[in-house]
């Protein structure tokens, strides 16, 4: 398993590289583009709130095609570590493109369709790593105990994603302190050249991923196909929309968070990369209890507290800098002093605490579940028709109606709206059918292990 850790490394590394950077990216270029097109003889205004939705967009929809396709592709046809050398390959082409974009002169059309074309690369290329690395983690872990051996825990190999994530944040936290310590900002080109340089070690690193055999499909028909039917056969169709919800609503702490710290909580920039890496060095000890978590409480339950703590965070930070003025206020302090900010610094340590709890029944609670309805011949599969339908749809949806939101309401309303997300969300999860799912196979009883870091890995622009 150690090249896997070392592919789970690289992976987190590219998706915090460009997926926490590339909102402010696309701020800093689109900032006063608009375009003006006809459709159906009218003519449509798009400011650069809803480009910015527009092309973040492109991620929900990578998520709907492409892990389909991959598994499919990963259940019937080529090795995983194949795929996965092709995709960081095209994921190279996509992150640098992206940086040739960030160096050319704001505004413009042909800014638009470089930074289009570049995200389209790249998030096409990356979504599939997350359904195909989970995947061959459980091939591995069913063949390495059917020759009698115990199977490294997933949390021994899925932790390196955790570290990873940190690995940029850190790094180009530090950096884009030291520019903001000289009056300057941190080109935002930086961390697109830096996960094209980490994706060209991920496609060397796929070579030493194992060699799992593809299982004998024998006219089964396609394995997205026999997913959906097991998914049925279990009753779980009510997770899948009431998840598809929960997604939607997951974009604003993605796509928006960075911005909302900027301008809306007045933080320099160097706040882009500080809060999201206090978000992950604080869910590794809730990670550690996951699986107590999932025992004791269930997985409905764990589920359904971590979607409404999701939307109690949301309206925290929504209103938090709001509360700033009637603190100072009342507290007689200056508004631009520590103490004066004391509520935005609450919210987000607030936010901080509940992010662990949050990942372990957004992320970790679905996958464990998917793999016990999963069969041998779609196990890939299976986990990849969540990803296209809850996930992608989510995130497609959330970013082409948040980018108008946040145009014409502001960005405090992007975290509200999320947070009634969160609301209708939970009332559909209520009405799933938990029970008939068989236990864990002792194969992947590791499976209840936590997915440390797993917050990148499927939402993540």
């Amino acid at each position: 398993m150690r090249a896997l850790r070392s592919q789970f490394f690289l992976t987190y590394i590219l998706l915090a590289a460009v997926g926490v950077y590339i909102p402010v990216l696309l701020d800093k270029q689109l900032a006063g583009v608009a375009l003006d097109f006809t459709l159906a003889a009218r003519t449509v205004h798009l400011g650069s709130q809803e480009i910015k939705g527009v092309i973040l967009a492109f991620n929900g929809l990578a998520i709907v095609l492409a892990p389909v396709l991959m598994a499919w592709l990963a259940d019937t046809r080529f090795r995983v570590r194949t795929l996965l050398a092709w995709s960081f390959f095209v994921c190279f082409l996509g992150a640098g493109l992206l940086a040739w974009a960030g160096r050319l002169p704001p505004g413009g059309t042909g800014l638009v369709a470089a930074l289009s074309a570049g995200y389209i690369l790249y998030t096409f290329a990356v979504r599939p790593q997350g359904t195909l690395q989970d995947g061959l983690y459980f091939a591995e872990a069913h063949a390495t105990e059917a020759r009698g051996q115990k199977p490294a825990p997933y949390a021994s190999v899925r932790i390196f994603g955790s570290l990873g994530y940190l690995v940029p944040l850190l790094a180009l936290g530090a950096y884009a302190a030291y520019e903001n310590h000289h009056g300057r900002d941190m080109p935002m080109w930086l961390p697109m050249l830096a996960g094209s340089a980490v994706a060209v070690m991920a496609v060397a690193n796929t070579l030493g991923l194992p060699l799992s055999e593809m299982p004998a499909r024998e006219g089964k028909g396609l394995p997205t196909l026999e997913a959906a039917a097991q998914v049925s056969r279990f009753g779980a169709w009510p997770m899948f929309w009431g998840m598809s919800l929960v997604h939607a609503g997951t974009i604003a702490y993605f796509s928006y968070q960075p911005t909302f710290l900027k301008q809306n909580c007045g933080l320099p920039e160097d706040w882009i990369s500080w809060v999201p890496a206090l978000d992950v060095l604080l869910e590794l000890v809730p990670m550690l209890f996951a699986p107590w978590m999932v025992e004791r409480f269930g997985a409905k339950k764990v589920l359904l507290a971590a979607v409404l703590m999701q939307g109690a965070r949301y309206v925290a930070f929504a209103l938090a800098p709001a509360l700033v003025a009637p603190w100072c206020a009342w507290m007689h302090l200056d508004a631009d002093s520590v103490a004066g900010r004391a509520p935005m610094w609450a919210a987000i340590g607030f936010k901080g605490l509940l992010h662990g709890p949050i990942i372990v029944g957004l992320y970790v609670v679905p996958p464990i579940l998917l793999n016990r309805m999963a069969t041998p011949t779609c196990r890939s599969s299976t986990q990849a028709l969540y990803t296209m339908l809850s996930v992608g749809g989510g995130v497609l949806v959330g970013n082409l109606v948040f980018g108008a939101v946040a145009q014409h309401l502001g960005l405090p309303a992007v975290f509200l709206g999320s947070a009634g997300l969160m609301v209708v969300g939970a009332a559909l999860l209520l009405r799933g059918r938990w029970s008939g799912l068989p236990p864990a196979e002792p194969a992947v009883a590791e499976e209840a292990r936590a997915r440390p870091a797993a917050s990148s890995a499927e939402t993540d622009t």
